[in-house]
């Protein structure tokens, strides 16, 4: 799917700033959007009303994706969502209208732990491999 696809209402400013969820029903969406962002997130980029997700999502497994930005959709209605795809990317533009950035602060922050996660794995791997020496097991020296 090259062209982009939009899940947004009419008109943001039209929309009250409410969700629909339950505290368990948030709970359980956090978790969702943190299992997805531990798995597929690549990159995050912040701007005040709109925030830009690019996730490692092959085209044939992105419809759980989709589906979750849809329902997140059916409880926030004041998210716009714009999905497009990268060749190997799921770009995810979130627009917020506003007086609704504290949402859009709450995704991003939750992408933000996700990115410092990676790194921090990335960088705690990098020393292990660094310790390594050539031809004696278990990097003994």
């Amino acid at each position: 799917m090259n062209s982009p696809q939009h899940l947004v209402p009419p008109s943001l400013d039209s929309v009250p700033i409410v969700c629909s969820l339950d505290a368990a029903g948030l709970a359980d969406r956090r978790a969702e959007f943190n299992s997805l962002f531990a798995t597929t997130l690549v990159s995050q980029e912040r701007e005040p009303l709109e925030l830009r997700l690019a996730l490692a999502v092959r085209e044939d497994a992105e419809s759980p994706v989709r589906d979750l930005f849809r329902r997140e959709r059916e409880c926030c209605p004041f998210f716009a969502f714009t999905l497009r795809r990268a060749g190997d990317i799921l770009v995810i533009t979130i627009g917020v209208p506003d007086g609704a950035e504290a949402a859009l602060d709450a995704l991003a922050e939750m992408a933000r732990r996700r990115i410092r996660q990676h790194a921090s794995r990335a960088r705690s791997s990098r020393s292990r491999r660094s310790h390594i020496v050539p031809g004696r097991p278990n990097g003994k020296q």
